[in-house]
């Protein structure tokens, strides 16, 4: 849930400073700003007023800044650039995005005009990290190489210090942990910015975050505390905060309760210096979840409820939907089924309001491309247009217009077609993942699987509807997650077969037997294969295969290897056979179920070098085999 790489924060908020800032000293800027005549000397002591608050008083920092926007000239670009880049900072401190994004644009595009490169490159750090916050990570990482090629160029290390930060926080978001690690210690070792205490406590704390997650405590604790002996140096509490949020948590995953509480506490203790809500609702969860694995219910409802409110009004829906998550283990601690179904309903609507907030975005993510695309060309365009009027005399202008016009078409029609078919690809791949999450969600099953789950109340057998009941929040939060991803475990895929089955045994009155057969040579937990690619066909043994016998029913389930880098999935029942095409009913239902599959391979197969392969073929005596021939692939 946790929101960890803290180092793009820091790329948000520049290189500054003590946490608490000197009064006297802000009051005596003010008392100079009141008196100065001069526009440009007071505009200056404005903006410093502002960067003096931006962390203590983020409100007081954008009334003094927008004074300082107000008053100077609109045509000083990069005096105005200057005024844009704080306002940005600012507003990402205080988790407003997309007035960090315009006003970090409109730097951008004054900075540009003024030509200076090196106040371009650090804006493109900061949009990249304002678009990785708001997960659009291809975004994110068009901007840092934007920032990385305008480093080189002038050789400024230290701004490529802070673009490899950046990197080492994607690879951490990407979960290639080891590679996050390797760069991480690089800024430390190789670039000099020893004396950046802030910096270098960010960077320190990310490594430790980084060797927590592949459970590497000793060297995660050494890397935390470092960072907090930087952040001592510099007295920012707010970071201090953060480590022992941090170290917390590290303790709880590994079950000690008494230090998971005492760094929970000292993260309390500094709740008045994090302007950050995002970290103030983190620290909340934590105390939360400690609450939880004490069997202290009532306190645990009552945090994770409150934490949900405040995230869903600002709203961070990330830490909403964790908070509902939290909720929903509680109440099934205290087997209050009515509640776990009440909070799972939510739960299950919140996700798709982010599935519409992800659309939206990715559709205002191709607005604004287009929008910097064209004025990308606007600029070139001109500038050639000046060329032109240099070079060429007069009699030749009627021709440099004509391909000046000639230009602009191809262009246009490059763009829009290169653009449509882009679009093309995302109606494609949301529809194949629209269509498995109606495949996987079908509303038959889930009325049956309810009512047989009812049935079980009716009858005064709390306990089996409280297995069953929770089986069916299990099938149905691991559905929402894995239809979203490309890969899970073979573990994931595991223990989803094993609820889906079981609900179905309910809904068929045990009428069939199953079986899962794993071969002893493969890792689950490290093996990772598509999600769900046996529900359709098994879907279908049950419907139809199946369903007409006058014997018992049998579903067996096998993952074996096959030659040396392949693993073989066969799904086996022994019901009617492979129908052929002149049973209409049979037929479409295999044959959506089949035409689903096949797209779902095409996709996936673009973006692997070996092929997945799958086969129908009849069983003996009686059945069907279905069978995926997949390459190995490993975490």
């Amino acid at each position: 849930m946790k929101s960890k790489y803290f180092i793009l924060a820091l790329l948000l908020f520049g290189t500054v400073t003590n946490q608490a800032q000197n009064q006297a000293h802000i009051d005596s800027l003010i008392q100079l700003a009141q008196k100065e005549t001069i526009v440009i000397t007071k505009v200056k002591l404005l903006n410093q007023i502002a960067k003096m608050y931006r962390y203590s008083n983020p409100q007081k920092a954008i009334e003094y800044n927008q004074k300082a926007i107000y008053l100077i000239p609109k045509d000083s670009c990069d005096k105005l650039g200057n005024l844009y880049s704080t306002m940005g900072t600012i507003y990402g401190h205080i988790g407003e995005l997309s007035q960090t994004l315009f006003y970090l644009d409109s730097a951008a595009t004054l900075f540009t005009r003024a030509k200076s490169f090196d106040k371009l490159a650090s804006i493109y750090s900061n949009m990249s990290a304002t678009h990785f916050f708001m997960s659009a990570f291809q975004k994110s990482a068009e901007y840092l190489y934007k920032s990385i090629r305008i480093n080189e160029q002038f050789g400024d290390t230290a701004g490529l210090a802070y673009n490899f930060a950046a990197l080492a926080a994607m690879k951490y978001e990407l979960k290639e942990f080891e590679a996050s690690i390797q760069m991480g210690r690089k800024v430390l070792e190789q670039y000099p910015l020893q004396n950046e205490f802030l910096f270098m406590g960010n960077t320190s704390l990310n490594i430790g975050l980084a060797y927590s997650s592949i459970n590497k405590v000793d060297t995660a604790l050494f890397y935390l505390d470092q960072g907090l002996d930087y952040f001592e140096k510099e007295n920012y509490l707010g970071g201090k905060a953060k480590i022992y949020s941090e170290k917390s948590s590290l303790y709880l995953k590994h079950q000690q309760i008494d230090s998971a509480k005492q760094y929970i506490h000292k993260a309390l203790s500094l709740k008045e210096y994090i302007t950050d809500q995002n970290q103030k609702l983190d620290i909340q969860m934590s105390l939360a979840n400690i609450y939880f694995y004490e069997n202290n219910h009532s306190k645990s409802i009552q945090l994770y409820d409150t934490v949900r409110k405040v995230a869903h009004k600002i709203p961070y829906r990330a830490i909403e939907k964790a908070a509902l998550e939290g909720l929903i283990d509680n109440y099934q601690a205290l087997k209050q089924y009515a509640k776990v179904a009440e909070y799972l309903r939510a739960y299950i609507v919140l996700k798709d309001t982010i599935l519409n907030a992800e659309k939206q975005q990715q559709i205002k993510e191709m607005e604004i491309k287009y929008e910097t695309n064209k004025k990308e060309q606007e600029i070139a365009l001109l500038a050639k247009d000046r060329d032109i009027h240099a070079l060429n005399a007069l009699r030749n202008q009627q021709w440099a217009y004509s391909a000046f016009i000639i230009l602009i078409l191809v262009l246009l029609i490059s763009f829009l077609l290169l653009r449509q078919n882009k679009l093309r690809a995302q109606q494609k791949t949301a529809q194949l993942k629209h269509q498995l999450l109606r495949n996987q969600m079908n509303p038959h099953f889930i009325f049956n699987a309810l009512t047989a789950i009812q049935s079980y109340v009716y009858e005064n057998n709390p306990k089996a509807a409280g297995v069953y009941l929770s089986s069916f929040a299990k099938l149905v939060r691991a559905i929402l997650e894995n239809s979203r991803k490309e890969y899970i475990t073979l573990d994931k895929e595991i223990q989803w077969l094993e609820n889906y089955l079981k609900l179905q045994l309910l809904r068929f009155d045990h009428q069939f037997e199953y079986q899962i057969n794993l071969d002893p040579q493969l890792d689950s937990y490290e093996l990772l294969i598509p999600p769900m690619l046996t529900q359709p066909f098994i879907e279908n043994a049950l419907e139809h295969g199946l369903k007409n016998i006058d014997y018992k029913g049998k579903i067996t389930i096998q993952f074996t290897i096959e030659a040396t880098q392949l693993l073989k999935i066969s799904v086996e029942d022994n019901g009617i056979g492979y129908s052929p095409p002149s049973s209409h009913a049979t037929s479409t239902h295999n044959s959506l179920a089949t035409k689903i599959t096949q797209e779902r391979l095409l996709f996936l197969n673009k973006n692997q070098a070996n092929d997945i392969h799958f086969s129908i073929k009849p069983a003996q005596p009686s059945g069907t085999i279905v069978s995926f021939i997949i390459p190995l692939k490993s975490i």
